[in-house]
């Protein structure tokens, strides 16, 4: 969990503030105010007694409203004690309640919450005996922010219940938003993202409608809050630029208000690994908090920056800014983010061997988690003490911290809204705890709780959806929502489109592609938060979750077809270490590899680089990376001739087929590979399978490319298959609509398309198709392919990097791979990165050809050793660029 600022939605102002005051009135109101002596201030009462009214007090609750809105908070303070005793004094209850109301918003500006807190509910007292729902809404908001800052959290959210109910009975739309907010915030601090959206969501819809410009800048700032929190950073970003552009045009804008979305900002770049943009916005934030003396923005500001350097590797500098936090967060006694200084010092001091240190640290940041009710902050803190914990070699207790943080983990992705990448989204930034137990357990020689462990960490989002189905968000929409959802749809379509045709130019306009490219980008995310505000309104649309009960090693082996199969399952576990678990039918191993992580990824991100480059000096660590990642396990290897590989991490980007176990040996020339998120997947997707099998094996091939070695790839599979047997779809007809129409009545579809990879949003990659004549027709892209509603064993995505995606910690590879099996088909063959026509061409004709006679990993690794035979294709890139992903057997 980290501190994100959020922005408490105060803009109601009490009815007694919104209507003209006689200028007479006015007048005198403020020469009252402006009397600082009291004997004075009597006297001048006393001799105007006759104008010591309700509309007097009125006036004077405005002018210290104004003087609130200054931000003068001790001047402000005094004009309503001031307004206070002229309003006691008459007995005029309702400009009383107003008074107390503006007094307790000062006592808070300026960090006396106890006092307000009085205050606030004195004034509810009061608007509730004159019967105004409005101002007693407005106070029970007040309440409730004070509440929720101080760690009060179900207090909190009874308050802005009692909030919500009076501002329902006032009728006021802008009261409800009011209120909606600030329950959107409480909501997302504990754990139930899913109304927190939804909260956040009717708020905005409604300060939209009144074009309440700053006011939606706040909401949009606590939706992207709510986003970071669920791990959809570029949406999570999108949100608090936009609110960031919106404070910014204000005129006079706050530069505490500034301050907390650049500081969001700072926390989503870092999400996204963009450290030098993250320390940047943190600089920026942390001068503005500076100029708005905002002590509680500066601990906040402190924290954040320490732990980006923490996570940097930078422990000294971090330690120095994080203890500082905690020193500032005490004073002004903000105990959320004491507690979350005190978890990154603890796990520094875990790094560093102080173990009983961090666990003292540890439990005091639990202590406060538990009482404050933040469910994601004892996920956090709870974690570290397990670390600390097993550090001590106390195994027992760190087991028990471990469990239950992953019983949290697993009841807060129950309240995670939106689709299966959602819940992915989410899943990621969780795997931590399970891989924590992993490790506990291989120190004590359980290796086979480790491994399941392992698999509890991967591909959790894609398990649900292969047990349960995909769930269907036009089921429930309305008319609106539907056409709302099109129009969407057909915008991202139409400007990927607009943006295709303009880099195909001979001469692109480049300043037309990047304004097309910022207009999709934006179109992409509406569509986005459009979809999740809409799983957040209708829970029943979520995916189902099920119960997790991964196989044991010895189920494992009994699932292998052969004794010649391996099942090898990588995973990054402990302090910088991989392991690699090894099933066979004869024997269960563990491996600690001879490499870190550190090591793995610069070596991986390299050699796939030169591979896919076609550079010459890649042997080097092809021998290298057998040598880690292979060799050690070559004695139980022996005589196995398939492997099932379940990478991690930047595994998912390795060739393993292109390694060499001696100079010119690939690996491919001795064994098939296949690749899959997990064992516990893959048994899925084979009960799939079985249960969809289609009776009259058929094929479809769509030649979606109009290139003259896709015509021949065609026609070379009409002569494998016969005419009987193969349906071809032509240039001309491939478009959309079509390929969705006709792609779940076979169960090879073959799809030679030209891929495009997006690297920042992979279920945007997409297939670039025949138009057909007709519009919006062009694109097929990954998060359309899940809807595909397949029976195919298997499809084939002959085209450029139609295998490449993000390599999550706990999803596998999401994009066009993942979406497929979404769709219903268990195995997917698609390309690693840019493949060449001729080559790809031949390779996919003997792959189709071997496919009629044996598995399709073998189908594979015969092709590409036929491919391989030819001088011109020698190299790696020409033959090792295609993979079977899912089910290979």
């Amino acid at each position: 969990m980290r501190t994100i600022s959020r922005i408490a939605l105060l803009f109601l102002a009490p009815a007694a503030w919104c209507q003209p005051n006689d200028a007479p009135i006015s007048s005198l109101a403020n020469e009252i105010l402006s009397t600082s002596n009291p004997e004075a201030r009597s006297i001048f009462l006393a001799s105007h007694k006759d104008a010591i009214t309700p509309p007097l007090v009125k006036a004077m609750n405005d002018l210290a409203g104004q003087t609130y809105d200054r931000r003068q908070y001790p001047k402000a303070l005094e004009m309503y004690k001031t307004t206070c005793e002229v309003a006691t004094g008459i007995a005029d209850r309702a400009g009383q309640a107003t008074c107390l109301y503006g007094s307790g918003l000062a006592e808070a500006r300026l960090s006396h919450s106890e006092e307000a807190l009085a205050l606030h509910r004195r004034a509810v007292e009061l608007y509730q005996a004159v019967s105004n729902p409005n101002g007693s809404a407005s106070a029970w908001n007040a309440i409730g922010v004070i509440l929720h800052r101080r760690g009060e959290l179900q207090e909190s959210l009874k308050a802005y219940t009692h909030a919500l109910e009076d501002a329902e009975r006032s009728g006021n739309d802008i009261a409800m938003a009011q209120t909606n907010t600030n329950l959107g915030n409480v909501y997302k601090d504990l754990g139930n993202l899913r109304a927190a959206i939804q909260s956040l969501q009717r708020a905005l819809e409604v300060t939209r409608k009144h074009q309440m410009d700053q006011q939606s800048a706040w909401i949009l700032n606590n939706l992207g809050n709510a986003y970071h929190s669920q791990n959809d950073s570029e949406l999570a970003l999108s949100y608090h630029l936009e609110s960031f552009g919106i404070k910014e045009k204000q005129k006079g804008a706050d530069p505490a208000d500034l301050a907390s979305s650049v500081m969001n900002i700072g926390l989503d770049y870092e999400t996204l690994g963009n450290y030098p943009k993250a320390s940047a916005s943190y600089d920026r934030a942390l001068e503005l908090a500076d100029k708005a003396k905002s002590a509680v923005l500066h601990a906040q500001l402190l924290y954040n920056y320490g732990e980006l350097l923490r996570i940097e590797g930078k422990l000294g500098p971090a330690k120095e800014k994080l203890t500082a936090a905690l020193e500032e967060c005490e004073k002004i006694k903000d105990p959320s983010t004491a507690a979350q200084s005190r978890v990154s010092l603890g796990e520094i001091a875990v790094d560093q061997g102080r173990y009983a240190e961090a666990l003292d640290l540890g439990r005091l940041s639990l202590e406060y988690a538990r009482k404050a009710g933040e469910i994601p902050a004892i996920e956090h803190a709870g974690e570290m003490v397990g670390a600390a914990l097993h550090s001590l070699g106390r195994d027992q207790e760190a087991q028990a911290a471990f469990e239950e943080v992953i019983r949290i983990t697993e009841e807060l992705r129950e309240l995670v809204p939106g689709d299966q990448r959602s819940a992915a989204n989410f899943m990621s930034n969780h795997t931590s705890v399970y891989l924590r137990m992993a490790e506990l357990e291989i120190g004590r020689d359980h290796l086979e709780e480790a491994l399941a462990w392992v698999e509890r960490s991967k591909a959790r989002a894609l398990f649900d959806v292969l047990s349960t189905g995909r769930s269907d968000i036009t089921k429930t929409m309305s008319d609106d929502e539907r056409r709302e959802e099109e129009q969407r749809r057909r915008d991202v379509k139409r400007l990927n489109e607009q943006l295709l045709q303009e880099s195909r130019r001979e001469t692109p306009d480049k300043r037309r592609l990047s304004d097309l490219a910022t207009r999709l980008e934006k179109a992409r995310i509406q569509q986005r938060s459009f979809e999740i505000a809409l799983y957040a309104a209708h829970p029943k649309l979520q995916v189902q979750r099920v119960a997790f009960a991964p196989a044991s090693a010895h189920e494992m082996a009994a699932a292998l077809p052969d004794p010649s199969t391996a099942l090898l399952e990588y995973s990054a576990i402990g302090d910088n270490a991989v392991f690699l678990f090894v099933v066979t039918r004869e024997s269960f191993k563990l491996f600690k590899l001879p490499v870190t992580q550190k090591e793995l990824e610069r070596d991986v991100r390299r050699f796939r680089e030169q591979i896919a480059t076609r550079d010459l000096d890649y042997r080097g660590l092809a021998l290298s990376l057998h040598r880690s990642l292979i060799q050690p396990a070559a004695r139980v290897l022996q005589g196995k001739t398939t492997l099932v590989i379940v990478p991690d991490g930047v595994l998912w980007q390795l060739p393993f087929q292109a390694l060499e176990s001696a100079p010119d040996r690939y690996l491919l020339q001795d064994r098939a590979v296949f690749y899959t998120p997990s064992f516990s997947v893959l048994r899925e997707m084979q009960k799939l399978h079985d249960q969809s099998k289609i009776a009259r094996p058929r094929v479809l091939a769509v030649e979606a490319a109009r290139v003259a070695s896709a015509e021949r790839e065609v026609d070379g599979l009409r002569q494998v298959y016969g005419s009987e047997k193969i349906t071809m779809l032509p240039a001309a007809d491939a478009d959309e609509e079509r390929i969705k129409r006709e792609a779940p009545n076979y169960n090879v579809v073959h799809l030679a398309a030209h891929g495009v990879f997006e690297n920042r949003n992979p279920m945007s990659s997409y297939l670039i198709l025949a138009k057909a004549g007709k519009p919006e027709s062009g694109i097929l892209d990954a998060r359309s392919m899940m809807d595909l509603d397949l029976k195919a064993d298997t499809v084939v995505l002959s085209g450029c990097e139609t295998g490449r995606g993000t390599g999550d910690s706990g999803e596998g590879l999401i994009g066009m791979t993942w979406a497929l099996f979404i769709a219903g088909s268990p195995t997917t063959v698609a390309s690693q990165w840019k493949v060449e026509s001729d080559s790809t061409s031949d390779l996919m004709i003997h792959f189709h050809r071997n496919l009629r006679l044996s598995s399709k990993a073998k189908a594979l690794q015969q092709a590409a050793l036929d491919v391989m035979k030819k001088p011109e294709y020698r190299h790696p890139f020409y033959w090792s660029g295609f993979v079977v992903m899912g089910e290979g057997w």
